[in-house]
């Protein structure tokens, strides 16, 4: 099993690797908007090349186009649709959890 590295380059982080998450960051004050549009910053299909074929994931949102090129989205290695249905079947339990602990009538 490999360790986890840091980079500060995109293209140097993608090297050899497995697994990309993709994240976009914003400030709350903007949210919804892309603050950073730098190119070197977005995910495509030719930095994905980089990698050893590996699996997209990203923390939704996603903002199409901007963080990562709408191509991907539609690559089979790409895992967002099962990473939100897991999601989805998290959130449920934690209610269905919640819901448990009630204690109705006091």
């Amino acid at each position: 099993m490999g360790a986890i590295k840091s980079f500060y380059h995109p293209d140097k982080a993608l090297v050899e690797a497995d697994f990309v998450i993709a994240l976009n960051w914003c400030s709350t004050k903007n949210y919804g908007q892309a603050e950073n549009k730098n190119p070197r910053w977005r995910l495509t299909q030719d930095k994905m090349t980089l990698t050893r074929k590996a699996f997209l994931l990203h923390q939704h949102p996603v903002w199409q186009g901007i963080g990562i090129e709408s191509a991907l989205l539609e690559n089979e290695r790409c895992l967002l649709g099962a990473q939100a249905a897991n999601r989805v079947i998290a959130a449920q339990l934690i209610l269905k959890e919640l819901l448990a602990t009630l204690q109705y009538g006091q």
